[in-house]
C-alpha cells in the first residue's frame, strides 16, 4: 500500500503557522533595531549619519537570518502558544537576550560602534515583538473565556497528556463535542478529574512505575487501592466519603 504524497495534501496546519512565524520574526527584527536608531534621532530619518546607517543595513539582514535559526532552534516557530507556560517565556528571553548581545559584540567589532540607545532600545523592541505574536493568543483565549464563563468559570484538572488530554482541554475550553476519550473521567461540583492509565504516563513526572519498582525491591506490596486512597488525601478529600473507589473488570481489549 502506497504511503500519502505531503503534496497532495499541501501544507501541514503548523507548517503554515511556522511559515508565518518566520515571516514575522524577520520583519519584526529589521523594524526592532531600525525604530531604536530612528529613536536616536527623534525619528528623523534625515538626521541618521551615514557612519550608522550604512553598518546597520550591512548586518541587520544577516543578523535577522541567524536569530530566526535560534528561535527554530529553541523551538519557538513551530505553532503559536494555546497552552504557553513558563517555559516558552524562558525560551523566549534565553533566545532574544543571547541574540541581542551577539547583536551587540559582532556589529560594534566588524563594522561600527553604533549609539547605546540603539543597542538597548532593539533589543528590548525585538524581544517584545517577538513575545506578542506567541503569547497574544493565549491571552485572547483567556479574556474569550472570561467573558464568556464570568466569574463562575469552572475549574479543571488535568492528569496526563498527550493528545487525550488535549482532547479533553479542547472540549472544556470550546464545548466542542468529540466521543469521549477512552480514559475515565470523573465529574464533581467545580472540578473534572481525568484518570489516565499508567502506560500513558510512562518516565514522566510522579510515573507510579519507580514507586512500583521500589516497593518490589523491599519485597512487596504493590498495591493500588493504597495508591489511590492516598491521592484522594492529598487533594484534601476523604475516601470513601468524598470519593468512592470502585473496582472494576478488565474493559473489552484489556489484559490482566
Amino acid at each position: 500500500m502506497g504511503t500519502p504524497r505531503r503534496s497532495d495534501r499541501g501544507l501541514e496546519h503548523w507548517q503554515k503557522i511556522a511559515l508565518l512565524l518566520v515571516l514575522y520574526d524577520l520583519i519584526a527584527i529589521h523594524a526592532s533595531y531600525f525604530a531604536a536608531l530612528l529613536l536616536r534621532f527623534d525619528f528623523l530619518y534625515s538626521q541618521i549619519p551615514e557612519y550608522y546607517l550604512t553598518p546597520f543595513y550591512h548586518f541587520i539582514t544577516p543578523y535577522a537570518v541567524i536569530t530566526v535559526a535560534v528561535l527554530w532552534h529553541f523551538r519557538l516557530c513551530r505553532s503559536l502558544w494555546r497552552f504557553a507556560s513558563y517555559t516558552e517565556l524562558i525560551r523566549t528571553v534565553l533566545s532574544s537576550g543571547i541574540t541581542s548581545l551577539a547583536h551587540a559584540v559582532l556589529i560594534t567589532l566588524l563594522l561600527h560602534r553604533m549609539p547605546m540607545s540603539y543597542y538597548l532600545g532593539g533589543a528590548m523592541l525585538q524581544f517584545a515583538l517577538l513575545l506578542v505574536p506567541r503569547f497574544a493568543y493565549r491571552l485572547l483565549l483567556l479574556l474569550r473565556g472570561i467573558r464568556k464563563n464570568g466569574s463562575d468559570a469552572e475549574h479543571v484538572l488535568l492528569i496526563g497528556g498527550g493528545a487525550g488530554g488535549q482532547m479533553l482541554l479542547r472540549e472544556v475550553n470550546h464545548g466542542e463535542q468529540h466521543s469521549p476519550p477512552s480514559d475515565e473521567v470523573f465529574h464533581s461540583i467545580k472540578s473534572e478529574f481525568s484518570a489516565v492509565r499508567f502506560g500513558n504516563v510512562l518516565g514522566s513526572s510522579g510515573s507510579v512505575i519507580p514507586i512500583f519498582k521500589r516497593q518490589i525491591e523491599r519485597g512487596g506490596p504493590v498495591k493500588i487501592d493504597a495508591l489511590a486512597r492516598n491521592l484522594i488525601r492529598l487533594s484534601g478529600l476523604k475516601p470513601d466519603a468524598d470519593i468512592r473507589i470502585e473496582y472494576t473488570d478488565l474493559r473489552p481489549g484489556e489484559k490482566l
